[in-house]
């Protein structure tokens, strides 16, 4: 009798060996790993508001070579208001650049450099996540590979677990010209906004945030256009600003009276500009932080540049005088053909 059963239990002791084996395959395949875990989902075009369409083909890319070690405040132009960016900071170090974003809220939990459809699959080390600055805003470190190219960046949203893409523009136009080598900046120059106007002098829509809301602009501001860069002239609603700080760099009024007017170069238009005023018109001296943008669409010509220059007016002033000469001349000698007809 125990031999029969022991060859019953031979008998199915192999489709019971397979099935276990095919049991913990599946387990494994189907277990949730860390590397390979579904993170969220990506968002439908149905849960985007409006975007800006990001165009970085006449843009030259600045690499890491062409921008010299160190750590720089830099302009980033982004597809969205809703993924709004206060402050970048690049430090540029042994032929990399790290981003750092400081974001104005609260919404994403990390980013990705990449799509959604590839995030949501990606291992959770790939992600950036955020990290809380002492003024309690939400920062995240990516690496770039260069400057002035459109970057993919997927944020995964905090309160509805999708991720959002994005593309963002790091503007190497916005760096001072002490970061870049000579490559640099040529590539930074032919990517300028101000290279895309002829030297003159233009009116400019400026807008201003920050501080009280006290003290305002004057709207539009003037922008002077010489050899591709531009340099701003902006008039304060009050007398009492003694200093601005803008680039780290303290200047002072123009003016000896009146509201205080203030000129100073601008590394880029349609992008905020961080900028300090200094106001005496309280019990002391205050610094208060405003941020500033010059809109390149608004930019209409007051003088120079396009305009025809006096060689060009001195020409048809001549012509013009030659041709009244010559008309003189037609006219007499008609009419002294005609007075001599009627003589005879």
């Amino acid at each position: 009798m125990f031999s029969r059963i022991a060859d019953n239990l031979g008998r199915i002791s192999a489709p019971i060996s397979v099935l276990a084996c095919a049991f913990a395959v599946f387990s494994v395949l189907l277990s949730p790993c860390d590397a390979y875990a579904q993170t969220g989902t990506p968002a439908k075009s149905t849960d985007y508001g409006s975007r800006i369409a990001i165009d970085a083909e006449k843009l030259d890319p600045v690499t890491p070579d062409m921008i010299i070690d160190g750590e720089y405040t830099v302009a980033v132009r982004t597809d969205s208001s809703i993924f709004s960016i206060e402050k970048c900071l690049i430090k540029v170090q042994e032929g990399k650049i790290q981003a750092t974003l400081t974001m104005a809220g609260h919404g994403y939990r990390c980013l990705y450099l990449g799509v959604g459809e590839d995030a949501c699959m990606a291992g959770e080390d790939t992600y950036s996540e955020f990290s809380m600055n002492q003024d309690g805003k939400y920062e995240y470190v990516i690496e770039l590979d260069s400057l002035n190219t459109a970057v993919d960046v997927s944020a995964l949203s905090a309160r509805n677990d999708l991720w959002y893409d994005h593309q963002l523009i790091f503007l190497a136009s916005s760096l001072p010209g002490t970061a870049l080598t000579k490559e640099g900046r040529v590539a930074a120059y032919r990517s300028s906004p101000a290279s895309r106007f002829a030297d003159g002098v233009y009116t400019c829509t400026v807008t201003m945030t920050g501080g009280t809301g006290r003290a305002s602009l004057s709207d539009p501001c003037t922008v002077t256009i010489r050899d591709g860069e531009a340099t701003a002239k902006i008039e304060w609603s009050s007398q009492y600003y003694d200093y601005m700080i803008v680039d780290g760099k303290k200047i002072f009024p123009i003016n000896n009276g009146g509201n205080s007017v203030f000129e100073f170069p601008i590394e880029s238009f349609d992008s905020p500009i961080e900028v300090v005023g200094d106001t005496t018109a309280l019990s002391q001296p205050y610094e208060i932080d405003y941020v500033l943008t010059f809109y390149s669409s608004s930019m209409m010509q007051k003088e120079g540049g396009q305009g025809p220059g006096w060689p060009v007016l001195a020409c048809v002033v001549c012509l013009f005088a030659v041709g009244y000469c010559a008309a003189c001349i037609t006219a007499k000698r008609v009419h002294r053909t005609a007075r001599a007809r009627r003589k005879q």
